[in-house]
């Protein structure tokens, strides 16, 4: 099965194009009132580049979507990951109280907290990252055109 773009393409370059009409095609055959094989040839390309140009840019525009989608989902897991973490040291809490002799245990299972919190910490980092990257990316799409070029400055 073949996808619309694709179709798209090959009816671009297609020697034949059916939205020709007969007079159209026998007009070029003889060479009278038709345009030259270059100006044709340019033409096509010119599509073919427009429709490979906005097939980009909706390709860019969700793969945008779909990091901002994942970038939210890590940003509610980290809430809930919060969350869980208060309740988790409100429990130890109750627990070293009642069971003192419990008190290595917790302070292992505190010690995996902070870790968890830690990590949780750098995933914040960058999630900031990946939301800059995303204004720039959406920034990008919406401003070049096609065969337009531009230099991104970044870490290297």
């Amino acid at each position: 099965m073949t996808s619309k773009l694709d179709r798209e393409i090959n009816m671009l370059l297609s020697p034949n194009l059916s939205m020709r009409s007969r007079s159209t095609q026998s007009r070029n055959r003889r060479g009278t009132g038709g345009s030259s094989a270059a100006a044709k040839k340019k033409r096509r390309r010119f599509r073919i580049e427009k429709v490979g140009w906005k097939y980009l840019k909706d390709s860019h525009r969700d793969c945008i979507h779909d990091a901002e989608k994942g970038a939210a989902a890590l940003h509610n897991l980290s809430a809930a990951a919060r969350e869980h973490m208060r309740n988790l040291q409100h429990v130890l809490t109750i627990v070293t109280r009642k069971y003192p002799n419990l008190e290595s245990c917790v302070s292992s299972i505190m010690d995996s907290q902070e870790e968890l919190f830690n990590q949780m910490s750098e995933c914040k980092r960058r999630l900031s990252s990946i939301r800059t990257g995303l204004e720039v990316a959406k920034s990008l799409v919406e401003v070049l055109g096609p065969g337009e070029e531009v230099d991104v400055e970044g870490d290297e």
